[in-house]
C-alpha cells in the first residue's frame, strides 16, 4: 500500500487552494505530459512509447494522469524505459482512480516516481475533480503533447489550458480534439505513424523546426491556405479534388480539420 504525505503546492511551483498529497518523488523539470482518450486506438496507443523516448533523450520526465488508455500506456512505457515519472490522480489518495491501477501506481513509486493527490482522504470523487486535475498536470509541465481527443473531452481542455498558459504544446494529427488544438497554435507531430511521430517529437523537444514539406502534388491547398485561415472544398474549383486532396493533406499532417469539413494548417 501506498503512503501518501501532505505536501504544499507552493513547493512544486502548484496553484492549489489545500495541501496535496504525496507517495514517492516528483521528478524535476523539464518534465511533459503525455495524455489522450481513455477509449483510445491502437494507432495512437502505438505511438506512445516513441513519444516517452523522445522525452527520454531529451531529458524530460513523464507527467500522466494514471487513467486507462493513452495515459495508462505512457506510464508503463516510462517504467520500461526508465523514465521517472508522476501520475497526477483526480481523487483522494484513500480512493485511487482508476481503482484497477492500484499496481500499476505502486510500480511507479517503486521505481522512484511518485502519485500525486489534489484532495484529503474521504472526499468522494466527483465529475468536476477530473477537470482540476488536469490543470495541474498542466501546471507540472514544460510542455504537453495529445495523443487522441475527442471534440468534447477533457483532453481537448487540458490542451486548451495548456495553450492558455503559453505552455509548449503538441499533437498528432487524426482525433478531433486534437485538430483543434492544432489550428489553434499547437505543434503538428504528424499522422499517428510511430517511427515519424518520435522523430517529429525529438525535433520539438530539442526546439529544432519540425516542419515537413508538402508534396507537390498537394501545393495548391498549401497556397490557398497561405491566403486564408481555413478551407473548405467549396473554396475550389473542383470540389471533388479538393476533398480527396484535404484527406490525404490531413493523412500526411499538413492540415487539421477543425470542424466538419473544414481545414487549417496543422500548426
Amino acid at each position: 500500500m501506498l503512503r501518501f504525505d501532505p505536501v504544499a503546492p507552493a513547493a512544486y511551483g502548484l496553484t492549489w487552494p489545500g495541501p496535496l498529497f504525496l507517495a514517492g518523488q516528483v521528478p524535476r523539470m523539464p518534465r511533459l505530459a503525455i495524455i489522450g482518450s481513455r477509449a483510445a486506438h491502437r494507432r495512437f496507443t502505438d505511438c506512445v512509447p516513441g513519444l516517452v523516448r523522445a522525452a527520454a533523450e531529451t531529458g524530460y520526465a513523464l507527467v500522466s494522469g494514471g487513467a486507462v488508455g493513452i495515459d495508462a500506456a505512457a506510464h508503463r512505457a516510462a517504467l520500461d524505459l526508465g523514465v521517472a515519472q508522476v501520475a497526477v490522480l483526480p481523487g483522494p489518495p484513500d480512493a485511487l482512480y482508476p481503482p484497477d491501477h492500484e499496481p500499476l501506481f505502486e510500480a511507479i513509486v517503486d521505481g522512484g516516481g511518485a502519485v500525486l493527490c489534489p484532495h484529503p482522504p474521504g472526499t468522494v470523487t466527483s465529475r468536476g475533480m477530473f477537470a482540476s486535475r488536469n490543470a495541474l498536470v498542466v501546471q507540472l509541465s514544460a510542455a504537453v503533447v495529445g495523443v487522441q481527443a475527442g471534440a468534447r473531452s477533457g483532453t481537448r481542455g487540458t490542451l486548451r489550458l495548456a495553450l492558455r498558459a503559453a505552455c509548449r504544446t503538441a499533437g498528432i494529427v487524426g482525433s478531433p480534439g486534437v485538430a483543434w488544438a492544432l489550428g489553434a497554435g499547437a505543434t503538428s507531430l504528424g499522422p499517428p505513424r510511430p517511427e515519424l511521430v518520435q522523430a517529429c517529437a525529438l525535433a520539438w523537444l530539442r526546439e529544432e523546426p519540425t516542419h515537413r514539406a508538402w508534396p507537390a502534388a498537394l501545393s495548391w491547398i498549401e497556397q490557398a491556405l497561405s491566403q486564408r485561415p481555413a478551407v473548405t472544398v467549396d473554396d475550389f474549383d473542383d470540389p471533388l479534388a479538393a476533398a480527396v486532396a484535404l484527406v490525404e493533406a490531413e493523412a500526411g499532417g499538413w492540415v487539421a480539420e477543425v470542424a466538419p469539413g473544414r481545414y487549417v494548417r496543422a500548426g
